[in-house]
């Protein structure tokens, strides 16, 4: 069938839709005015217009990411609908004339539920390989993770079992994309988006070095947005800075780890060692493992976001990792920093084929002063040492913020994160200032509740 023809039918069956249910509603509201049931009639709008939002919306195809967009317009159409039936009701068979706005609040809510119904069904059943091209097992070729940069052989993403993680512990669904033999890209269905990858900074690119050209990737998604009709692609590349028209608002910052501690500690400014020391001589206890400490650690990370004015990511996530992604060159550690048996710092990190990234990080901020983040910083790097990894990441920040200028005090290198999207995003969570001030305001157990759900979508 062609697009053309599949149009044509789509707009038929759209139109049957509403004319079926708009006589039947009108037949319906006739018999309840004559009958003195307009408390039942009015209740009947919500699963009436619900199932009808519902097969709306079903029109439509099987890919929320093609359709998501025409949400807006679907409710206003049966806005619009139910508004004329109600209306002509009320003008043809009450004297004087009395609209019913009950059952117009009635089938607006049953619009929405409707509407939320069809996009998590859809979305939980939709057939990627055909509607997509992508394909919910990964492709086996014998491709090489892309870092982009020198001596990276492959970054955190590029662990085997990480979509599978993301998926399990947000319920979102694992996608591959790719041409045989030329490159692979895992990414992550959220319903709303295709993300290479949510809540990390790097994507997970595989590719043939001497088959594929670097634009090859981007080329295919746009093609994706732009032909096939994709509302929310978002491709986490590396770039350099000299490749930059502008520079990146978002960057990761990379130390090369030294062969001993001694030699990384001897790379260090005069400052730098005097405020580690300083720390050192706190008598601080630090302890590393796995599951055992995943309470403290979540305890004080989610207290430290909340501190930011940001919600904390799901705890389900953290033992996800705990339990898969220490597996196939793998490693998920959990380092804790005591003062008297109370934890005062906490990190949380991931390690593969010697590239490090500590991705969540947390310090008491009584204890800031007193060098804990220093401290805490240099004993994973001691232990990234000891692992035999080449790169320390100390994860992603805002350009020039605090948080940045006290990474480069390491000697680290500033890696940008381009990040593709298509379409651009019109408004950016993470900018918005004034969510993180409010959050701050809210009672910490409400706010870590719904933390959890607000964290899962700022990725």
């Amino acid at each position: 069938m062609s697009k053309k023809q599949h149009t044509h039918n789509t707009f038929l069956l759209i139109v049957s839709y509403l004319v079926i249910a708009g006589g039947l509603n009108f037949y319906l509201g006739f018999i309840a005015q004559n009958n003195n049931l307009l408390w039942l009639y009015s209740g009947i709008q919500l699963p009436l217009y619900g199932f009808l939002a519902f097969m709306l919306a079903r029109s439509l195809g099987r890919c929320p990411l093609k359709w998501r967009r025409m949400t807006i317009h679907t409710l206003l159409i049966l806005l619009a609908h139910s508004y004329w039936v109600f209306f002509l009701l009320a003008w043809l068979t009450t004297a004087p004339y009395q609209f019913n706005w009950i059952a117009l609040g009635l089938a607006l809510v049953g619009m929405i539920l409707g509407i939320k119904l069809r996009l998590s069904y859809t979305y939980k059943r939709c057939d990627c390989q055909l509607a997509t091209g992508a394909f919910e097992k990964p492709l086996e070729t014998n491709l090489m993770p892309a870092s982009d940069y020198p001596g990276i052989k492959a970054l955190i993403t590029h662990h085997p079992e990480l979509p599978a993680i993301i998926s399990r512990s947000f319920g979102w669904k694992p996608l591959f994309i790719g041409a045989p033999e030329r490159w692979k890209m895992n990414l992550i269905c959220t319903g709303k988006s295709l993300v290479s990858l949510p809540h990390f900074s790097y994507s997970a690119l595989f590719v043939s070095h001497q088959n594929t050209h670097p634009d090859e990737v981007r080329q295919h998604l746009q093609k994706m947005h732009f032909q096939q009709g994709f509302h929310g692609l978002e491709y986490r590349s590396l770039s350099h800075e000299s490749e930059q028209v502008k520079p990146a608002y978002k960057i990761s910052s990379w130390l090369t780890l030294q062969p001993t501690p001694e030699h990384q500690f001897g790379q260090y400014s005069a400052n730098l060692r005097s405020k580690i020391r300083r720390g050192l001589r706190q008598n601080f206890d630090f302890v590393s493992g796995k599951e055992e400490l995943l309470n403290d650690f979540y305890k004080t990370y989610a207290r430290h976001m909340r501190h930011l004015g940001s919600g904390a990511i799901t705890k389900r996530f953290f033992i996800n990792l705990l339990q898969s992604y220490n597996s196939q060159g793998g490693i998920a550690k959990i380092y804790l920093l005591r003062q008297h048996n109370k934890t005062i710092g906490a990190a949380f990190s991931l390690a593969y084929e010697g590239f490090y990234e500590n991705g969540w990080f947390a310090t008491h901020p009584h204890w800031q002063k007193h060098y804990a983040s220093y401290v805490l910083h240099h004993q994973m790097i001691s232990d990234a040492i000891a692992m035999g990894c080449h790169t320390y990441s100390f994860g992603r920040s805002t350009r020039d913020s605090g948080v940045h200028h006290f990474k480069k005090q390491w000697n680290t290198t500033d890696i940008p994160l381009n990040w593709l999207s298509f379409p651009e995003p019109n408004i950016n969570l993470r900018k918005q200032s004034w969510i993180r001030t409010l959050w701050k305001k809210l009672p910490y157990p409400i706010g870590n509740h719904f933390g959890n759900y607000i964290a899962k979508w700022i990725y």
